[in-house]
């Protein structure tokens, strides 16, 4: 059965865009935190904006929406958005990023800045930077670093070091251990 393609755009509609656009996709289960249902989803599909495909996070098969060719294009032409690299190749790093970016209020989701706007920004005064950066409603920059075992030491310090300098807060998620970094 075919979904008709979505005529009106709602709120919702641009918020799992935006949230696409920021982390490199959403996973299935994590709809229901923009409030959009699979036939809502599957109209997206049908605009040409989402493709949808199944891998497998944490030993798990998921379906994950991302943004296709064209949906990329709306996003920087339409909504002047830096698109983030996502890689669907290794989905749990990404997963974790937009786990976390469904946790935050949306007027905190609306000052998102993705790691390729980060590293634009700064990458000539580091070679690191977070894999996204958001203002909370208290006024505060807050780094966003997922890790995982493929980091190296000198990764993390690098992009310690961009926290340090650029940020009043961070949140490290280390989605292969239990494990916490902390400056000295």
């Amino acid at each position: 059965m075919k979904c008709k393609p979505i005529e009106i755009v709602k709120e919702k509609d641009i918020r799992i865009l935006k949230a696409m656009a920021n982390t490199g996709f959403i996973a299935e289960d994590l709809l229901k935190e923009f409030n959009i249902t699979k036939k809502r989803i599957n109209q997206h599909i049908s605009t040409g904006y989402v493709k949808k495909k199944r891998v497998i996070i944490f030993s798990n098969l998921s379906n994950i929406y991302c943004l296709s060719e064209l949906g990329k294009s709306l996003m920087k032409n339409k909504l002047m958005m830096n698109i983030y690299k996502g890689n669907t190749e290794s989905p749990h790093h990404d997963y974790a990023l937009s786990k976390f970016y469904t946790s935050i209020l949306p007027e905190e989701q609306d000052t998102w800045q993705s790691e390729n706007l980060l590293y634009q920004k700064y990458h000539k005064k580091f070679e690191k930077t977070t894999d996204g950066l958001f203002t909370s409603v208290d006024n505060k920059k807050i780094a966003v670093e997922i890790i995982t075992n493929n980091y190296t030491q000198k990764d993390i310090e690098m992009k310690k070091a961009f926290i340090k300098e650029e940020c009043d807060d961070y949140i490290m998620i280390h989605i292969d251990k239990n494990k916490s970094y902390r400056f000295n």
